[in-house]
Order: structure tokens, then sequence, then C-alpha cells
């Protein structure tokens, strides 16, 4: 498998929130730590990756939208792989593992509970993930969100992230205000000299798309369900800008198209 199909494997083995200057040190900045191996890998080897191999639980999101924003408790002994895209776990022997290719990993953390909550929040189908990931904590482990601290990692950000009238009128129909939705669709690329617009992409959307800032949009849910805005902190860090670093399927799709389609599908 080339190494460009490969998914970004986040671990998150401690709700500490680390600071470092180089760019793609702001994944730790934002207590996430990376770990680039193959799709075929087993999550022992993700567990090792992460923290010495103390095992992991995998919690899979499902192609059906019938687990979106389920939440599973992880804890010992390992239970085999559930049908959820949110774990939680208040055992310190317990490592998450979250899989992206350009969706959400979320980092929850309580430090006076000692609890975590690791989610993948897919921005095209479920906007309950960080509703439900601060509910779940509040409910299993006695936590107040007002005492939770977030942490948005990785993911594909407006830059890139051009979207349909599909998956606008999806969030009208979740009742989501007009004020919320043009602040979370925009008409022009927002990029950046960290986060550059792939060559594929114009400044400017198609008729009938929009930039989707998924990262404006989970903080903002964050902070809906409770948590103060100094205590949500985002990596900033676009996959589909950083394809050396990151799998980006958007990246491919658009590397793809730009090449007429001699790229290898996913």
């Amino acid at each position: 498998m080339d190494r460009d199909a490969r998914p970004n494997r986040i671990g998150v083995p401690s709700p500490r929130i680390r600071r470092a200057p180089r760019l793609y040190d702001a994944a730790l900045a934002s207590g996430f730590r990376l770990s680039r191996i193959g799709c075929d890998a087993g999550w022992d080897e993700v567990a090792k990756a992460i923290e010495g191999g103390v095992g992991a639980c995998h919690a899979h999101a499902p192609g059906s939208r019938g687990h979106r924003g389920r939440a599973m408790h992880a804890g010992r002994p390992i239970t085999p792989t559930t049908d959820a895209d949110i774990m939680i776990t208040d055992d310190p022997s317990v490592a998450l593992a979250v899989q992206t290719a350009d969706c959400v990993p979320l980092l929850v953390a309580d430090s006076s509970t000692g609890s975590v909550a690791a989610a993948r929040r897919l921005a095209w189908d479920c906007a309950s993930s960080p509703s439900v990931t601060v509910a779940a904590l509040v409910e299993q482990f006695g936590s107040r969100a007002s005492g939770l601290v977030a942490a948005i990692g990785p993911s594909i950000g407006s830059c890139c992230y051009e979207v349909g009238t599909d998956v606008r009128q999806r969030f009208e129909s979740w009742g989501f205000s007009s004020r919320a939705l043009e602040r979370w669709f925009l008409v022009e690329s927002v990029e950046s000299a960290t986060n550059p617009r792939l060559s594929g992409l114009s400044k400017r959307a198609r008729e009938g798309h929009w930039f989707f800032d998924i990262w404006t949009a989970t903080r903002d849910l964050l902070m809906e369900a409770g948590i103060p805005p100094g205590q949500v902190f985002t990596a900033q860090l676009c996959t589909a800008s950083h394809a050396d670093a990151f799998c980006s399927c958007r990246q491919r799709r658009i590397s793809r198209r730009a090449d007429g389609g001699r790229h290898p599908k996913h």
C-alpha cells in the first residue's frame, strides 16, 4: 500500500495539553500524538505506537448512519470492535485511538475525574458528536461541562473543504440558525501560509457549493455544550494541505481529478 493511502491514527494517551514550536508539533500542542502506520496494522500495534504496548479498544464508525454519535465506555478487559464513533474512559491504563482521514479527531478531558473521551466527528453526517461526547462524560463520570478541556485535532480545513448543497441542507434540517450557517459555510477558501489551498480548487466556491469551516463549527458546538471558550484548543492543521504528514481522502480525490483519474483509487 502506498504511503498516502494510510489513515492517520491519532493516539490519545493523556489529557495533558502540550505546546511545541514546529509546524507539525501543533498536533501535540492540542494534545494529539500522531502515528503513521499502515491500514493493515492491528490495534495492538496501534497501542504500541501510542504508549509502549498497553493495548487498545477499537470503536469503529460503521457505514450505516445508525451509530453516528454513539459513545462506547472503554475499559478492561479490552472489548472487541464496537460500532461507535466516541470512546470514553476513566481508566488511566487504557489508551484510546482514533483513525481519521480528513474527519475531526476530538479529545475531551476532565482533570478532576481523570476521565477522557476521544471522538471521530464526521462533518457531513453527524453534528451531534461534540454534544454527545460532553454528555457522555457528564453522565458516566460526573464531569461538569465547565471543567472540561477539549482539543480539536488535525482535519480538513476551510481552505480545502468544499461541500455542496446536500451538506448545507442537512445542517439546515438539523435546525441550526442562519447565523451559524453563515459562520460555517463560506463562499471563499480561507487559506493561509500554514494551510494552503489545494491546487485543484478555486479561491471562490463553485455555484451551489461552499467551503465548510469544520473547526469553527466544532468549536461552536463544544461551547454550546458548556465548555468555556478558553478551554477549547484547535490544532489548525489541514490534512488536505499537508499530504506529506497526514492522510487525506479529499486531497487524493482532487489530485485524481486534476491528473485525469490516473491516481489509484482509495
